[in-house]
């Protein structure tokens, strides 16, 4: 009866403890969320792709890389033109998608989130032509950042999906 007892006040421990982590960003619950939104000054051209010279200097001919606003996994126009080029680049050729987040959001959401962003990129690729056999994905959530910093210009490097052609 004790071994009962105590597995039940673990799980409930459990639930209240990791339940929050997985709610979205607009609920009460999860403090650690709250402020997730863009504010309405943020234009998603500016929050979501950082300048040409923060995003050369990172990439190789054979990678590319796709924004996000906050709290997205909705690509952008100018980054569906950079998912034309890929597609266009590929030919023949294998890639892999990698969803970043930026370090806000618990470690469950954060990955649930960059398996979205890859997603939305795969499918994306898949529209353009791409055979699904040659894409990969995974999501790393908030684990590998582009930039270390801890505020609005390092978040928007870090909100996006690494692109690959191998």
């Amino acid at each position: 009866m004790q071994t009962t007892k105590t597995t039940l006040v673990i799980e409930l421990a459990l639930g209240v403890a990791l339940g929050p982590g997985c709610s979205h960003a607009t609920t009460k619950a999860g403090p650690q969320l709250a402020g997730m939104r863009p504010s309405p000054r943020e234009t998603p051209l500016a929050a979501s792709k950082p300048s040409a010279q923060d995003v050369a200097g990172n990439q190789g001919a054979n990678e590319h890389a796709v924004y996000f606003l906050l709290d997205s996994a909705q690509i952008a126009e100018h980054d569906r033109l950079a998912l034309q080029a890929v597609a266009r680049v590929a030919q023949g050729s294998r890639i892999r998608i990698e969803g970043n987040c930026d370090e806000r959001g618990t470690t469950e959401y954060n990955l649930a989130l960059g398996d979205r962003r890859a997603h939305a990129a795969a499918m994306y690729l898949e529209q353009l032509g791409v055979a699904a056999t040659r894409i990969d994905y995974v999501s790393y959530g908030s684990e590998r950042p582009k930039d270390p910093g801890h505020d609005d210009a390092a978040w928007a490097k870090n909100r996006r999906d690494d692109i690959f052609v191998r």
